[in-house]
Order: structure tokens, then sequence, then C-alpha cells
């Protein structure tokens, strides 16, 4: 049998290496997954085997410092002897797979110092803050940073790597001298590109000459900066010829940090493949070109290596949300690949979350090493009903089903997905609908009953004489203390859905929290002209901090027709009006034909309960428990369903 895709999966050689497909693991780590320990844990070897296990051909690791303070993932000491032996605990590990491993290499730029004077750095932290201003490097200490690098890569070397990782992209580190804007030296570092790409070059050839040719250099670029006397396409491609005997792959990224998390605000699932197309097609270098973004879908991954259009395949979020990625490369199961959501809450879920590793659609990332005391062996076959068809109900089928039991959905709609129907509408939540298609799928493909328009009772339910029932009822809208919210204009954010054209011109949106301004920006889309308060300070401060709201919040600002109040306690709904108050206390107004109410759902647990005693084992899953987002209902139905 040959491979199903043979291009993608087909051994590629680097330098000295041969790869055995062209499929690489870019650079990622659970944050928060251990302490403040100076070697890998068991937690991080065990994430990394699970990355490991099939298909990928080459892993970066996350573990040493790269010129940004990151205090939530592991910084190891290279050069303490009682950690070096548990480092090369984990690249042996790797390399018993048959895969290449690569570790983030600096550099360490000293504190208070820069590539040129006073100049702020463009890379922008979670937080939003930048690095302070720092004087200009001299040329002696260029050549200790230089020194400190190889230092570490000859490290790296000697605990089991095969090479190292040079993050360049948005005028970080070593990219810094790259660009224009950033690099205003005057001596032959500075000025033209030859002199900005001088000292890049130096410091791969001096880690080459140091740790041998074989030593595998992968580096980043910002293919273009997209400001005036930024770094350009061309740029790009110069440097890319340029950088043949130096290093061996270059990921090509998109203009800041927070696009190259492509989310769908951002178009289609690889908007940053054109990118890497051009830089492929105008070069014609021997370095690998590395196109990072959204690959997920592994047919187009293998059509892009057959056609010569970029080198190699560079995923993150694809082994995040399925650790089984690279398996169903090898076995030609495109359709069964888990399909990220594209919600960043692999960086952080929220800003008052707690400090732990998590992923909407995988609720295994960063558990990895407990996946032994959670997924217990089933003692028996076991007949088991599941009261709700929505996301949580139909993990939890699914789960149940693989594990061997006999599984009847019962959904009271026509259709399967719950809330994930109503989330999924508006055009920019297009990865919802994929992931929500993704779920209906896999209860098609096991012997799953589904029951639709049947409104499940303790009675039916008896009367089936199940072993085991899951209550997924899901949750209702709140509706606040506020007077005239029981209005005839008055509708929840769950209603809009479907019924856009009942709504009044101007709409009111009472709730500025993720879902309503998503939902104030689909309607917006639909040329309704909307306003949204928020009592809160700023918009959407429930969602994912890193990566995530910064594009969001450029994406409604951009939006014709949608208008937003901070600061701004909705006080009383009054036909064709709705009166605030501001900080101060002073009431205002704002004039509507519609109000939509969007401040949080309630659990429907007493609609649970009463299936309490139906069967010996029974559970509340999901929102009616505890309201939530997809990760909290899916790692919760995952964690259940696999004691049933």
């Amino acid at each position: 049998m040959k491979a199903p895709y043979p291009h993608l999966m087909s051994p590629v050689k680097i330098g000295g290496h041969m790869l055995k497909s062209h499929l690489i693991s870019l650079v990622s780590q659970p944050p928060f997954l251990q302490g403040p320990e100076q070697y890998p844990t068991d937690a991080i070897i065990s994430h990394y085997i699970s990355r490991v296990r099939h298909g990928v051909a080459m892993v970066t690791l996350f573990g040493t410092k790269v010129g940004v303070k990151t205090p939530h993932y592991s910084e190891w000491d290279f050069f303490d002897a009682r950690c070096q032996h548990c480092i090369s605990l984990l690249t042996e590990a790797i390399h018993g797979f048959g895969v290449k491993c690569t570790m983030t290499l600096g550099p360490d730029i000293p504190p208070g110092y820069d590539v040129s004077d006073g100049i702020s750095s463009f890379f922008i932290r979670g937080d939003g803050s930048t690095s302070e201003p720092g004087r200009e490097m001299p040329e002696s200490m260029l050549i200790k940073v230089a020194d400190e690098m190889v230092r570490l890569a000859l490290a790296l070397k000697e605990t089991g790597f095969d090479g190292g990782y040079v993050h360049n992209a948005y005028r970080v580190n070593l990219g810094r001298f790259l660009s224009p804007a950033t690099n205003k030296r005057t001596d032959k570092y500075g000025g033209d590109l030859e002199n900005r790409i001088r000292y890049p070059l130096y410091v791969f050839d001096r880690i080459k000459k140091e740790c041998g040719r074989d030593f595998i250099i992968e580096t980043t670029v910002t293919a273009d900066e997209r400001e005036k006397g930024g770094w350009t396409m061309d740029d790009t491609v110069r440097y890319a010829k340029a950088l043949e005997g130096y290093a061996d792959i270059l990921h090509i990224r998109p203009h800041s940090v927070d696009m190259s998390s492509c989310l769908g605000f951002h178009g289609g699932p690889t908007p940053w493949l054109p990118l890497a197309e051009e830089v492929k097609a105008r070069a014609g270098t021997s370095v690998k070109i590395v196109a990072i973004g959204g690959f997920h879908d592994l047919e187009s991954c293998d059509s892009l290596i057959a056609e010569d259009r970029v080198d190699l395949i560079g995923a993150a979020r694809g082994f995040i949300a399925d650790p089984d990625f690279g398996l169903k490369a090898v076995e030609g199961r495109n359709e069964d690949v888990v399909p990220c959501i594209r919600c960043n809450k692999c960086h952080r879920t929220g800003p008052t979350d707690p400090w732990a590793p998590a992923c909407s659609v995988n609720p295994t990332w960063g558990m990895e090493h407990r996946l032994s005391e959670i997924v217990l062996p089933p003692s028996r076959r076991k007949k088991v009903a599941v009261i709700g068809g929505g996301p949580s109900g139909m993990n939890a089928a699914i789960i149940c089903a693989g594990r061997g039991h006999e599984v009847t959905i019962y959904e009271k709609g026509d259709r399967l997905g719950g809330q994930l129907l109503v989330a999924g509408v508006p055009s920019f939540k297009w990865p919802i609908r994929r992931f929500t298609d993704y779920l209906v799928r896999q209860i098609a493909k096991h012997a799953i009953e589904v029951r639709l328009n049947t409104e499940a009772t303790p009675e039916t339910i008896e009367a089936e004489g199940f072993d085991a029932v899951l209550a997924c009822v899901g949750s209702r809208p709140i509706v606040p203390p506020i007077p005239g919210a029981d209005g005839d204009s008055v509708v929840s954010a769950a209603d809009v859905y479907g019924a856009e054209a009942t709504l009044g011109k101007r709409v009111v949106i009472v709730g500025g929290g993720e879902i309503g301004v998503e939902t104030g920006m689909h309607l917006a889309e639909n040329g309704h002209d909307v306003t949204v308060i928020e009592m809160l300070p700023r918009l959407a401060d429930d969602s994912a901090p890193v990566h995530f709201r910064a594009p969001f919040e450029e994406a409604w600002l951009g939006l014709p027709g949608f208008h937003f109040l901070v600061n701004a306690r909705c006080t009383r709904i009054e036909e064709n009006r709705v009166v605030w108050a501001d900080s101060e206390g002073t009431q205002h107004e704002v004039e509507c034909d519609s109000v939509v109410l969007s401040v949080g759902y309630e659990g429907r647990d007493d609609e649970a309960a009463v299936f309490f005693g139906t069967a010996a084992q029974f559970e509340m899953l999901g929102d009616c428990a505890a309201p939530g987002g997809v990760q909290k209902l899916m790692r919760n139905s995952f964690v259940v369903a696999n004691q049933i």
C-alpha cells in the first residue's frame, strides 16, 4: 500500500540529515507545564513524546532564553551537569522515534543595550508592553554575544540536539539587525542590506564552524513589515539567497507576532502561504523555505510539496489541537484531523483563568503525563444515554463509543451541535463551523444511535434500562435585573442568529464580553447599526489575552456600523432607547430599535438533576453543570466519559 500523502510524507535531505518527512513541528510548548526546574520534567518529556510518535520529521523545543522574558515557560540550564542528563534523556527519547530535534538559541542581549540607540521594540508582549530603548552595543559586545551563542550551541549539541533555532522575525533578537527601522548603525553592521545581514551571518557561520556543518540552523524572518522604511519582501528574497551555507531552514512569517497565530478574522485557513510561496519562487535558494500558519489540511499540505511551492510544512497548533496529527498524516485520515478553532487559548485561556495549559479542542494537551490516571479501563460494556447533542454530549458519546459502550444520544432539536450551531454563524467564526462538522462526522463514524427531535424524560430513560446517564442539557441566557429587560424588543444573543432580519436597524447590545462583541460584529456585517454597552473599561475582557485580543480589537475597530461604550452600566431599557450610567453615575441614553442581552449564561442544572436515579451511574456534564467555553466543556466531558 502506497503512502496516502506521498509528497508530504516523503524523506527530505537537509544538510547532513535525512528527515523522514516534510512535516515539522514548530516551536511551541504548553505554558505553565512545569515549575522552576531548570531541566525538562517528566511532564515535558511526556508531552514531546506524544508529539513525535508518528509522522513528524523534526521538532523544535522551547527551553532557552530567546531575548524576551517568558516566566511561564521552561528555561533549562544547559551548563549544569545536574540538568544536562535530564535534557539528554529528552533528546534520546525523541531520537528513538527517528525524529530530529532543535532548540531555541538566544541571543541574550545584555540589559540596557540594543542594536542601535533609542529604538523601541516592535515586538509586543502578551501584556502589551515593549522593551525599553537601549544603548547601541559596541562591536566588542557583539563578539561576546556571538561567543555566548556558540557556547550554547555547543551545549545543545553535547546534550543531543541536532541544531538550533534562532528567532529573528518581528524585530526581535538578530532580527533587529535586519530591519532598517531598528538598525541605525553607521559601522559595518548598519546601512545597506549587505551590512545589516552581516552580523546574523557572522553568528551563523561561527556556530557552523564550531558545531560542524551538519548542525542544523533554522531561523525566521518577517516577510514584509508593511511599513515605510521597514523590511520588505525584496529584502527577504535577497536574505534567503544570502543564507546559503549559513542556515538550513528559513521560516517565513507575517508582519506581526499576533498575525502569525492566524485567527478566523484573518481570512482563510492559511493566510500567510503566499508569502512563503513568493520567497520560494523568487529566491531560488538551497535553504529550505517553511510555510507556517494554519496548516491542518493534509491534502493541501501534500499538494504544496508536490508542486514545489514550499519546501517544508510547519505546524504548531496542528499538533496542539490533535495529538495524533502526525499519525493521521501517515494513515491518510484527513477527515479525522481535529480542527483548531483558532481561539489561542493555548497561550492562556483568559485573563482571570487558572495558570494551567489548555487547548479548547484537545483536552489532553499538557496532561499527557496524567492520562494513565484519567483514562481508566472500562470494567464492562455498558449501555449509556447521553441527553443533549451539543459539544459536551457529542464528545462524551464519541469517547464512550470508543471505549466499547452502547451509546444513544437524545437531542430535542433537529440537528446535533447545540450552542456551536449559534457560535459558528458569523463569517469570522468559520473555525467553529469546521469543528462542529468534525464532531458530527465522528458521531457518524461510531456505532452511536442518534435520536433527533426527541426530548428525553426521566420516565423514558429509566424504561430503557441504561447503565449510565450523562446529562448534557446545556445552559440558558441570563436575564439581568434591569428594568425593561423583559420587553418585547429585547432578545438574547443566542436568539439573534437566524433572526437578524427581525431586528430593527439600530441595535444596542448590553454586555461587551467576547460573545457580545462577536454578536455585534455579526449584526454590523449584516447591515445593522450596533452599539455595544460594556460596564468594564474595555471590550472582550474575557477573551484570550495573548495573540488573540489585539487582532480581535483590530477587527471590530475596522468594522463600519460597530460602535461601543465602555465604563457604561445599563440602568434601564425603554421603548426605542437604552439608558446607561457612566463611571460618575451620570445618566445617558442611546436610541435604538432593538436590544440584545449578552450578560452570560446559567446552567440548566435543575433540568439535568431530574435524571438522577434513572441509572446506576449519573453525571452532569458541560454547561449544565458549569457554563464555560468549548475548552472547559471538552475537558470535562473527556475526563468524565473516560470513567464510564
